[in-house]
């Protein structure tokens, strides 16, 4: 069985990988002197999993994933 580690490296490869996609998709509205960074990447999908339950609250992959 696939673990996510498998599937998608290690959360700071991941977030590092996230990160530098979002900085070239964002590059023109933030400028060369803001970058987002892992760090930044991992609020950023915690608070999508927070919208997420909010709308509903028994999801369990939303709930496991935070």
């Amino acid at each position: 069985m696939k673990t996510k580690e498998t599937s998608y490296g290690t959360p700071q490869q991941n977030f590092d990988r996230i990160a530098a996609l979002w900085n070239v998709i964002l590059s023109e509205k933030l400028g060369p002197e803001h970058k987002i960074s892992a760090a930044d990447v991992a609020m950023m999908m915690v608070s999508i999993k927070l919208a997420r339950l909010i709308e509903t609250p028994d999801h369990k992959d939303s709930a496991v994933d935070l």
